[in-house]
């Protein structure tokens, strides 16, 4: 697979250094050891009697397995790896939710990583201890050295939509406390123009007077968010997703929407057929 930089040429050239050298040599394979899910600390289970699903949920053990994948399976796969890579055992990560951090997790858990983490979602914990990753406590953590998170879209100015698992809240909340971000999509998640539903987690209270500053708002058919938050998704015109952003921000009850900007999307870690494109801001 070959790699390429986009931006700035001093900025992560160890990085880009390690990225393509995981990705010729194929990857690790995935540990043998376990370790018990209870081990995930800090708030990462659900409200009790509150289970919070991830629709993207762990990955299928044949993203592992040669020849069994799809093309997109596989620049997922290539991405996840890719990602990893950026990983060093004294780093404190943040690692968000959904099928392409799950792989992340897991190419971190073959390499026997002794970074530490904080994640967005139960499905990621479960999938972070299953291979052997220790968590911290993100109710006293506060700064985190990286950020690995995916994105259901991204246009080519960098706004992204986040929030397809419905995670996009703790997403938000880490990403922000992250001196890093990357932002790892396979060629898929790559649009001219953002036009996917925009996720809410929205408060309980008051449900019906906050809808009803949300024409449009259709609730999803899930239970509560892990902090109890409403699911949620509004088809939005998208051509200022800044001017939705702030509309969104400004409506009472919207605990968190999915338009992540520029801002925060900085670097892009993008595969696409045989290359790897590493994209900065």
């Amino acid at each position: 697979m070959r790699h390429r930089e986009v931006g700035s040429a001093r900025q992560g050239a160890a990085d880009a250094g390690r990225c393509s050298a995981e990705i010729r040599a194929g990857g690790s394979q995935r540990a043998a050891g376990t370790a018990s899910s209870r081990g995930a600390a800090g708030g990462h289970g659900p409200v009790p009697g509150r289970p919070n699903p991830d629709p993207h949920g762990p990955a299928r053990p044949g993203l592992y397995a040669p020849g069994v994948t799809t093309a997109g399976d596989q620049e997922k796969l290539a991405v996840a790896r890719a990602a990893a890579t950026l990983v060093h055992d004294d780093m404190v990560v943040a690692l968000g939710s959904g099928s392409t951090v799950a792989l992340v997790a897991r190419a971190l858990g073959a390499d026997r990583s002794r970074a530490r983490f904080a994640v967005a979602s139960l499905a990621t914990a479960t999938v972070a201890t299953t291979v052997g990753l220790s968590l911290v406590d993100d109710a006293s953590t506060d700064r985190y050295d990286l950020a690995i998170d995916g994105a259901d879209e991204v246009d080519p100015d960098g706004w992204a939509i986040k929030g397809g698992g419905g995670a996009h809240t703790r997403e938000r909340i880490l990403i922000a406390a992250a001196d890093r971000f990357v932002c790892a999509v396979d060629s898929s998640k790559l649009v001219d123009r953002l036009t996917r539903a925009v996720p809410l987690e929205l408060q309980p209270f008051a449900l019906a007077s906050t809808l009803s500053r949300l024409p449009g708002a259709v609730l999803r058919d899930a239970p509560p968010t892990a902090d109890g938050g409403v699911l949620a998704d509004i088809e939005e015109d998208l051509s200022d997703p800044a001017a939705v952003a702030a509309r969104l921000d400004a409506t009472p009850g919207v605990v968190d929407h999915g338009l992540f900007s520029p801002q925060l999307v900085r670097e892009l870690l993008i595969a696409r057929g045989d290359d790897l494109e590493h994209r900065r801001r």
